[in-house]
């Protein structure tokens, strides 16, 4: 959208991505005042999007996060298994 020099070039690059195309009053406009009314528009629900979705979770952290439990849930288990076995006096196993 910055880079579009002329409207035609602006309603070629919105058709590529799927965007309505300009209405007539918008052509009126003038291309400098519709790229700064569209780019205004754009940052405001880019903006809105992002309050939306909350704060972004860093990759690295999640990653960690995950490796973390991948290591530690079979030691657990195995934890676990081991105190909860059972040993029985040699007397009361009947051959």
């Amino acid at each position: 959208m910055e880079r579009s020099g002329t409207l035609a070039e602006l309603q070629n690059q919105l058709a590529e991505i799927q965007a309505p195309p300009l209405s007539p009053a918008d052509q009126r406009l003038g291309l400098p005042a519709l790229k700064a009314d569209m780019l205004t528009q754009l940052k405001a629900q880019e903006t809105s999007l992002l309050k939306q979705l909350g704060p972004r979770v860093p990759t690295g952290l999640l990653l960690k996060d995950s490796l973390r439990v991948l290591l530690l849930a079979p030691l657990m288990a195995m934890a676990f298994a081991v105190s909860a076995r059972r040993t029985a006096p040699p007397e009361f196993f009947v051959p």
